[in-house]
């Protein structure tokens, strides 16, 4: 129940909760007035519209996100096949999870950790206690647990989402600065 996206009251659900109100006084008044029609009616307008309302969180969004902001730190991709790559830089980890709540995000393929010390790890262990992290990369010397190093010059393909880790700065040997392509970019 933690993972569904209850709390945004969006038009959907608005027009659920209208049609809901508006069969239940037609069921009442006019059109229904044997008592065994309304009590079939109702009921079965009432469920239909419970999904309606409830769509959001049984069919999570496919809408594709080309490196959107879901906190301060933390960049979103999202493709067409619901791949999902988030690359961290010291985000607020209660911040971060309302983001990805607000974005509809119930699973992350992908994090890039660009720092692999302090405040990043905590926020990812935050993150593994509320969703289905895949994989976490981070950069050598790194301290999260069961993250891998991520090599460069390398590329890895996520969904139609490419990650290209260029060759280190060798001034910045303990950060990572990957690049994020998709067919859009």
């Amino acid at each position: 129940a933690a993972d569904l996206a209850l709390g945004r009251i969006e038009m959907t659900h608005l027009v659920g909760l209208l049609s809901l109100v508006g069969i239940t006084c037609i069921a009442r008044r006019c059109l229904v007035n044997r008592e065994g029609a309304r009590a079939v009616i109702v009921p079965l307008a009432a469920g239909a519209m419970a999904l309606v309302i409830a769509s959001q969180a049984l069919w999570p969004s496919r809408e594709v996100l080309t490196g959107i902001e879901v906190a301060r730190g933390a960049n979103l991709w999202r493709d067409r096949t619901g791949a999902v790559v988030l690359v961290l830089d010291r985000p607020d980890p209660l911040r971060l999870l309302d983001g990805l709540h607000i974005r509809g995000v119930q699973r992350v393929d992908v994090v890039i950790a660009k720092q692999g010390k302090g405040e990043i790890a905590s926020a990812i262990l935050t993150l593994r206690s509320r969703h289905q992290v895949r994989s976490v990369l981070a950069p050598r010397g790194h301290q999260i647990r069961d993250a891998l190093t991520a090599q460069s010059p390398s590329t890895l393909s996520v969904g139609e989402i490419n990650i290209i880790f260029p060759e280190p700065d060798p001034l910045e040997t303990k950060k990572l600065a990957p690049q994020i392509r998709t067919p859009d970019s």
